[in-house]
Order: C-alpha cells, then sequence, then structure tokens
C-alpha cells in the first residue's frame, strides 16, 4: 500500500523515489552517474557535492552543497598607495547550463567562510543550508579551481590611485591611463579610479624632433590661464603655481587647501576646472567631487587621488540650519585632514583600527561662504572671485586647449621631467622649502597667520620647479623666465597677505566682541552706568538703552523717574534685554559680566545660524593674550595671570573682564 508522502508526490504529478537508490545514508549517492572528483568533493550532475566516507558501507556518502559550480579565475590585489586590499573574481555555471556571471568578492570574507553567495547571483542558485555547507563550498570551490588549473591561479596587481609609485627601482607616475615613467607609457599597468575620478588621465608626449614642437605650442596654449583675469592677474599665477606644486606632494607634503570663495556667476567653478584640465579632461560640468557627498565617501575618493589637483564643488551652507550645521562639520573634518595630514581613527566591530583616509593632493574647495573657524581658515588659502573678474575670451582658449588636451600633454612631459630626478628631489626639495619660508618670515606682511609662510613657500616651490622643467626643455628663454618669476612672486605675495581680512572675519576675541556690539545695538542686552545703575550718559544707544521719552513726558512725571542729573528735558532711556555689564566712564571701562555677556552672546549668534562654539575659559584667555581684557591679576598660590580681577560694579564687588570703553565706541562707530 502506497504511503501518504508517496500519494502527495502523484497527486502533485511527480514519482516516489526509488527505494533501490545507490549510496543509501542521508546523502544518497549514485555510481551510474558521471562525477568529476578532486579531493573530498566532485562535480555531479553540474554541481557541487561533498564526499564523506560511510561509517558502515564500503561506498561513500554523497551530500549536495549547491546547484552550481564555480571557480575562481584571478585573484586580484588593489592597492591605494598605502592599504591592499585582496579580491577574488569568481564564475561558474548553474547545474541546467545557465551561465554565472563575473562577480568580485573579498578574499577575507571568501576565506572565513562569510560569503552569501546569493548576494553575488541572487536567487540564480542555492546553497544547501547550514554553515557546514558553506565552509565546504568555499573549500570546494578553491580545490576546484586548482585541479582545473592544474593547480595555478591568475594573479593580477591593480592600483586605486593616482600619483607616484616606485617600481624596479624608477619612479612612474599612476593615471587612469597607465603608469607614465621617464621614458615609457606603461598601459599595461591597470588603474581602476571610481567614476567620479576616471577622468584623471595624462597622455605619452612625443620624442625625438616633435617632441619640442609640441611642447612649446602646448606651453603657448596652457600660459593663457596666467591672463585668465587681466584685471586681477593674480588669479591665473595662483592657479598656475598650484598645478605644477601638486605633482611634488610626494617630495614635501601640503598642509593647506584652497578656497575659492564667490557667489554663483563669478567663475570659481571654471578656475578651478582650468587647473584640473592639467590632470585629465575635465571641464565645468565634470568636477569629480561635491560637498554633498557623505564624509567618508569623500575622505576615501581625497585620498586616491594622490598628487593631482582634487576639486570639491558647492560648498553652499543655505538649505537650513541643520544641514548647514552638517556641512560645516563635513569642512572641519576635511580640510583640518589637510592641515593636519592625517585621517580620523575610528575603531570597527572588533575593536581593531580602522583605516584613516585623508586628503592626499592639492584640494580646492568652490565656495558660496566661508567654513567657520579661524584656525580652520588658517589652515587654507582663500581668494574671492566676483562676477567679471575671468575673461571670457581667455576662459574660452583655456576651454578649447583643454579639449584639445595641450595642458596635459605639458603636465605629463612635466612628469617625465621630475621621475628621474625625484630620489635627489627629495633631498633638496625640503631644504629649498625652509629656505623660502625663512625669507616669507622676515617679510612681516606675509604673516597674516604662522601657516602663511609656509603657504607662500609651498606655491613659489611649485613655480620655481615648472620653470626648472621650461628651461631644461628650452620651452621659454632666460630673459623670459626671469620676467615670469618676478611678476608671479609678486603677485603670490599679494594674495598671502590678503588672507589677513578672512583671518580677522573668523578670529574668535574679533567675533566675540563683535558679537557683543549686535546684542547691544538689537536690544538682546544692555550695559549700565556702574554709579547709577542706569543708562550711561555718553551714547546710551550704544550701550542697549533705547529713548522712551522725556521727564516731562506725562507718563514719566514721576519721582521714579527723577534723579540728581534730572532736568525737565531728560531723556528717559529703557535698558534691553539681560544686564551684561558696567560702564566706568571717568575711567573708560567697562565691565563685564562674563557668565550673563557669554550666554547672550550664544544665544545671539546661534539665532543667526553661526553659533559660536569656543568654551568661555578658551575665550577669556584669548581676550587676556589680545591684550583685549585690559586688566589682570596673579594668583597669589599658583602665581598664573587670571583676568577676573574685582571692581566695583553696579553698587557690588564683582569679579568682572575688563575692557576698554573705546572699543566699544571705535567698533561700532
Amino acid at each position: 500500500m502506497a504511503s501518504k508522502k508517496d500519494a502527495l508526490l502523484v497527486i502533485a504529478g511527480g514519482k516516489p523515489p526509488s527505494k533501490n537508490s545507490a549510496g543509501g545514508g542521508n546523502g544518497g549517492g549514485s555510481s551510474s552517474q558521471s562525477i568529476e572528483q578532486f579531493s573530498n568533493y566532485c562535480v555531479k550532475n553540474g554541481a557541487f557535492h561533498q564526499i564523506v566516507q560511510s561509517r558502515v558501507r564500503p561506498e561513500p556518502d554523497i551530500f549536495p552543497l549547491c546547484n552550481f559550480v564555480c571557480w575562481i579565475t584571478r585573484s586580484v590585489v588593489v592597492s591605494d598607495g598605502q592599504y591592499e586590499e585582496s579580491f577574488l573574481t569568481l564564475q561558474g555555471t548553474r547545474d541546467d547550463g545557465y551561465p554565472l556571471a563575473p562577480k568580485d568578492v573579498a578574499l577575507e570574507t571568501f576565506y572565513t567562510h562569510k560569503t552569501c553567495f546569493n548576494t553575488l547571483w541572487s536567487t540564480d542558485i542555492c546553497v544547501e543550508p547550514g554553515q557546514a555547507k558553506i565552509n565546504n563550498l568555499t573549500t570546494a570551490i578553491h580545490k576546484f579551481t586548482t585541479h582545473k588549473k592544474n593547480g595555478t591561479i591568475m594573479k593580477e596587481y591593480q592600483y586605486a590611485h593616482t600619483g607616484w609609485q616606485l617600481h624596479g627601482g624608477k619612479y612612474r607616475f599612476l593615471s587612469a591611463s597607465g603608469a607614465l615613467g621617464a621614458d615609457s607609457l606603461d598601459k599595461l599597468v591597470v588603474v581602476k579610479l571610481e567614476d567620479s575620478a576616471n577622468k584623471y588621465n595624462l597622455p605619452f608626449p612625443p620624442s625625438g624632433d616633435e617632441r619640442r614642437v609640441a611642447l612649446v605650442h602646448a606651453l603657448n596654449r596652457s600660459l593663457d590661464l596666467l591672463t585668465i583675469s587681466r584685471s586681477r592677474p593674480q588669479l591665473g599665477a595662483l592657479a598656475l603655481c598650484a598645478v605644477f606644486r601638486a605633482p611634488i606632494i610626494e617630495l614635501y607634503k601640503l598642509d593647506f587647501s584652497l578656497i575659492f570663495l564667490g557667489r554663483w556667476g563669478s567663475g570659481k567653478t571654471e578656475l578651478a576646472a582650468a587647473m584640473l584640465a592639467y590632470f585629465g579632461n575635465f571641464d565645468a560640468r565634470s568636477i569629480p567631487f561635491n560637498w554633498e557627498s557623505t564624509d567618508n565617501s569623500l575622505e576615501k575618493s581625497l585620498f586616491a587621488t594622490n598628487s593631482v589637483v582634487a576639486v570639491i564643488d558647492d560648498f553652499i551652507p543655505s538649505i537650513s540650519p541643520t544641514e548647514a550645521n552638517k556641512l560645516h562639520a563635513k569642512a572641519q573634518r576635511i580640510l583640518r585632514g589637510v592641515g593636519n595630514q592625517s585621517g580620523r581613527g575610528r575603531m570597527d566591530q572588533r575593536n581593531m583600527q580602522k583605516r584613516t583616509y585623508f586628503p592626499r593632493g592639492l584640494l580646492v574647495s568652490t565656495n558660496e561662504a566661508l567654513p567657520r573657524g579661524a584656525s580652520l581658515i588658517g589652515r587654507t588659502l582663500v581668494v574671492e572671485l566676483n562676477r567679471g573678474d575671468l575673461d571670457s575670451s581667455m576662459l574660452d582658449n583655456l576651454q578649447e586647449a583643454a579639449r584639445e588636451g595641450y595642458p596635459r600633454l605639458l603636465m605629463a612631459a612635466y612628469i617625465q621631467w621630475l621621475a628621474p630626478q625625484m630620489p635627489e628631489l627629495k633631498k633638496t626639495i625640503p631644504d629649498k622649502f625652509r629656505l623660502l619660508q625663512n625669507l616669507a618670515v622676515q617679510d612681516r606682511g606675509l604673516m597674516a597667520h604662522p601657516r602663511s609662510a609656509g603657504v607662500y613657500a609651498n606655491l613659489m616651490i611649485g613655480l620655481e620647479m615648472f620653470l626648472c622643467f621650461c628651461e631644461d626643455e628650452k620651452l621659454l628663454s632666460g630673459i623670459h623666465i626671469a620676467e615670469l618669476q618676478s611678476d608671479i612672486e609678486v603677485y603670490i605675495k599679494q594674495i598671502v597677505k590678503a588672507q589677513a581680512d578672512y583671518q580677522e572675519t573668523q578670529d574668535e576675541p574679533t567675533r566675540f566682541i563683535e558679537i557683543l556690539l549686535s546684542v547691544l545695538s538689537s536690544g538682546h542686552g544692555h550695559i549700565n552706568d556702574t554709579f547709577k545703575n542706569s543708562a550711561p550718559l555718553k551714547n546710551p544707544y550704544l550701550f542697549g538703552h533705547r529713548n522712551v521719552g522725556n521727564i516731562n513726558t506725562p507718563e514719566f512725571n514721576d519721582d521714579n523717574y527723577r534723579d540728581s542729573f534730572s532736568t525737565q528735558n531728560t531723556p528717559v532711556y529703557k535698558a534691553m534685554g539681560d544686564t551684561l555689564g558696567w560702564i566706568n566712564e571717568p575711567k573708560n571701562e567697562i565691565y563685564l559680566d562674563m557668565q550673563a555677556t557669554f550666554a547672550a552672546i550664544q544665544r545671539f549668534a546661534s539665532q543667526q545660524g553661526d553659533p559660536f562654539l569656543t568654551p568661555l575659559a578658551d575665550i577669556v584667555r584669548q581676550l587676556g593674550i589680545r591684550k583685549i581684557a585690559i586688566a589682570s591679576e596673579q594668583n597669589a598660590k599658583s602665581g598664573t595671570i587670571r583676568y577676573y580681577v574685582k571692581r566695583n560694579a553696579g553698587g557690588t564687588m564683582r569679579r568682572v573682564v575688563v575692557i576698554s570703553g573705546t572699543l566699544i565706541r571705535v567698533v561700532a562707530g
């Protein structure tokens, strides 16, 4: 009598299993079918199976692992210049002959048996359940590959970054086109860059008699960059120095970024694209990176673009206060990474140190607003552009030259010239930098920030290397080279000196005083006369008091509004907001209640969408160091200087910070 299970199979249209199947046990092998055995595994009916010796029968049990066969077609090592990752490429067929497309899987994931094969080929395949099955499947794939390939797996080495690479004792420069050396372009070297960066590619310049003719023509077309702005030649000078400084970052690291600041239509993106055109077929519509990308994505992308100009477009913190704060935080992270030459340290789920990434090229950011923080601005060179600054005809010429590849050709020749000199230049460039930096320090106008001298020295090194290249290749005459060096040096000094204005706008003590003035003038706080504890006699409006009438006005015909100074026409002032301090008119001193003042400044700054984040103790110390706090005393026990001093303020002895009354009146005026 048929069992219930057999009856169901018949109803479903199937056939009941044969009771004479070979192999028996849990596996169910078959000796009548074609089996390709390798080690403890086999391919049976077009799928991997495991062979296990039975304890009760002489013939082994054969267990299915999946419904497909696959093998390793290659083992790939990918280097980003600091870290290496290994991948395997798997390819195969299903048991019904359906081809499985090649897929990459991380080597670590594969050999730690963490591969989920369905993530590779989705529902096209089926893997038997259980971790033991997956463990055996990965081993079967490896052994089948070595069995099929006679013990060998093809190995490849790829690069995921631009910049210099030492190979066989010789330097060569990596880009999407291959490895450019002193005398060849090896296109067999695989450089795989992400989609946004795959336009970084350099050609192989001609050799022999054609070389000088081609390079002179490329130089003449490329030097239009110097005249991109006739009204502001500093812009072209800066761009040229920066472009030729980028490839020698390997010789001496950069610690600053460029910020092109301007409104929409000012040409900041076009200027950045003109610089990018020296390293690939870029234009203003193919800027590789954007500030909308995530922090981690930007960090890794900028790490991969080594020794080239890397541009992040559209720093526009205007969507909402929350998004603006996130964007400023992202800028802090990226730009500080350049200045500090370090990335953000993080731990993974195994409590192991994660890889850190930071920008390794010359970073250019196009901005409609400055990122917050005086120290952050100190790590950048800010260049402001206005509409009409760029000459449209020169810009058209540069864009046409870029489409024809002339800037890239010139850069490729420059890199060829650098390649054989790299070992020697590594010894001499640091000394040259220190010499230029010391000369800049002697020019006090260049010292807007302690880093300013270094910025100047870095740009001038780029210029000097470019001019040496032109001289050795006989592209420019000695007189022309001397004129270019003299003119560009003047322009670079002008740009670096102009940084003082941007530093001042972000300087925390200066910003503290400016916000304090805004708090007073907007009626969010006031300063009283220290003797009367009411409106100061001079300029009460500046100190947060508003005229609401005079003593003759009926509603103020009250003894409460009279004092020894009152006359019938004495104005009556109303104090606005909280009391922030007191002014001693005879001494021209203001006594700030720092707790109240600091709270008012923080509230006001947050309402404006630009928080004041410096801690109270730090701002008091900075006010003292900058001599804005004009009174101090020494702690008798520790000997340290403190800027909270005792004063009679509003009829009570208090500890206050003393600033000059002239400061408020002069800055406000």
